[in-house]
């Protein structure tokens, strides 16, 4: 249990890593404050999709709810592949152009990095996986990539296998994986 909580967290979480890298690469700062608001929100968010998860997996049998489940998990992990592979430059928060993401910012960038973090608490939930430690997990990993993000361009210069394309990747391949698994 504590893998698989683990390795969801990562999945949910690995595109903080490659936004902080792109944003420092930039030179925009993410600062401390900022970083724990993100993922902070993220928490939140996830939290509140495993809740509302939870009431929809009483409305439906526990074999609907897997499957139902499973399929949304694997098309979050193909859209992040199609997204990662075809999609657009990543949208900038930093909105004022200050070169520092604010707080008002950070929450943005959260609700942002969340997206799929939502969908896939209520798919988790509705499946019957309502392990609340998964939100904060989430919320934890999406600070600790983004402090991660600094010390990598800090103490090792710009690293390009990093890419937002190769994280996104990985995140859509490690979904599908957890998708499948739990069909089986």
């Amino acid at each position: 249990m504590v893998a698989y909580i683990f390795f969801m967290s990562i999945a949910l979480s690995i595109d903080a890593l490659s936004i902080g890298i792109s944003y420092r690469i930039r030179g925009i700062i993410i600062p401390m404050r900022t970083k724990v608001v993100v993922g902070t929100v993220t928490a939140i968010l996830m939290l509140g999709a495993i809740s509302i998860g939870n009431i929809l997996n009483g409305l439906i049998s526990e074999n609907v709810a897997n499957v139902i489940g499973a399929v949304v998990l694997i098309l979050i992990g193909l859209a992040f592949i199609e997204s990662s592979l075809y999609g657009s430059e990543e949208s900038t928060y930093d909105f004022n152009h200050s070169r520092t993401i604010d707080l008002g910012e950070g929450i943005f960038m959260a609700v942002a990095l969340s997206a799929d973090s939502i969908a896939s608490g209520i798919a988790l939930a509705v499946s019957g996986e309502s392990n609340f430690a998964i939100g904060i997990c989430v919320g934890v990993m999406q600070f600790g990539f983004l402090v991660l993000s600094d010390i990598i361009v800090e103490h090792m210069g710009v690293i390009k296998i990093l890419s937002p394309k190769l994280c996104g990747i990985f995140s859509g391949l490690l979904l599908i994986v957890i998708g499948i698994l739990r069909m089986i």
